[in-house]
C-alpha cells in the first residue's frame, strides 16, 4: 500500500504490522505522524473515547517532536514512551517475564493509536461518507465474526490466545466503523449484538464476552474508562485488548495462563 500510495502521489504514513518476536522496542517517526493524524481525525468520537486517544494538540511539538537519531533513522520516541506507558494496563494482569507477551501489548498500543491505518486511508482517499454509509453494516459484520470466534474453543492454549488477539483486533475495527455513525445508530449496532451474543445460548461465551459488551455500553453513554481500562461502576465492563502479558480476564480463570 506504501508504494501504491508513492506512485499515486498521495504521501501517507502507513504502518507496518510488526511481529512481537522480532520487534526491537522502537518505532520511527512515520507512527507517531500517523497517530497524531488518527487524534485529529477521531478527535471527540467514540474510538477516541474508547481507546483514550491523546487530544491532537499533544502531538505537534509535544510527543511527535520527540525523536531520536540513530543508524541513520529518526526514531520516534515520544510515541515510543506513550505505547509502553499505554501498554501498562495489559501488562498488570498476574505477571509473564515473556519478551514476546510485552512486545505485543506495546505493539497493539502502536496500532490503537494509529488505528493501524483505518482512520489515514478512509480520510486521505476522500472515502469517509462512503464507509460512513456502510459503517452500521460493516460494523454488524465484524461484531458477527468476532461472536462467531470466540464461541470456538480452540485445542490449544495458544490458539486459544490468537484466537482472542484477531478477535481484539477484529472488535477495534467495529469500534472505528462505529466511530463514523451517530449515536443513534451506536446503540441500535450495541442492541444487536446483544441480541447475537443471546441467540448464541452458550452460557460460557456469555459470561465471558459481557464485559466485552458492558464497556462498550458505558463508553456509547458517553462515559470513559479507568486507567486499567474498567469502567468505574461495578459490572460497568472492560475495554477489550487482545495482548496480554499474564492471564485474559476473558478466558476461563481456571485454565493455566501461559502467555506465549
Amino acid at each position: 500500500m506504501s508504494a501504491l500510495a508513492a506512485q499515486a502521489g498521495v504521501p501517507l504514513p502507513l504502518t507496518e504490522e510488526v511481529a512481537a518476536d522480532i520487534f526491537t522496542g522502537t518505532f520511527t517517526t512515520k507512527w507517531a505522524d500517523a497517530a497524531a493524524a488518527a487524534s485529529g481525525l477521531l478527535d471527540g468520537t467514540l474510538y477516541a473515547r474508547y481507546y483514550d486517544l491523546p487530544a491532537p494538540q499533544a502531538w505537534p511539538g509535544g510527543l511527535a517532536a520527540i525523536a531520536t537519531e540513530r543508524r541513520g533513522k529518526t526514531t520516534a520516541d515520544g510515541f515510543t514512551a506513550l505505547c509502553k506507558s499505554r501498554a501498562s494496563q495489559a501488562q498488570a494482569s498476574g505477571g509473564s517475564d515473556s519478551p514476546v507477551a510485552v512486545n505485543g501489548t506495546i505493539l497493539e498500543q502502536a496500532q490503537i493509536l494509529t488505528t493501524h491505518n483505518l482512520a489515514i486511508l478512509v480520510d486521505a482517499l476522500g472515502l469517509r461518507d462512503r464507509i460512513s454509509s456502510l459503517a452500521p453494516e460493516l460494523a454488524d459484520r465484524t461484531f458477527a465474526l468476532l461472536t462467531r470466534s470466540l464461541q470456538q474453543r480452540p485445542p490449544t492454549w495458544r490458539a486459544r490466545l490468537q484466537a482472542i488477539k484477531n478477535a481484539a483486533y477484529a472488535w477495534r475495527q467495529a469500534i472505528y466503523f462505529l466511530s463514523l455513525c451517530p449515536p443513534p445508530a451506536q446503540a441500535q449496532a450495541l442492541a444487536r449484538l446483544r441480541d447475537q451474543v443471546q441467540a448464541a445460548d452458550n452460557d460460557d461465551f456469555q459470561a465471558r464476552i459481557e464485559p466485552v459488551i458492558d464497556g462498550l455500553a458505558h463508553v456509547i453513554a458517553d462515559d470513559r474508562f479507568d486507567a486499567d481500562g474498567s469502567a468505574p461502576d461495578p459490572g460497568g465492563g472492560h475495554r477489550f485488548l487482545g495482548w496480554t502479558a499474564g492471564p485474559h480476564w476473558i478466558l476461563d480463570p481456571a485454565i493455566p495462563s501461559h502467555t506465549t
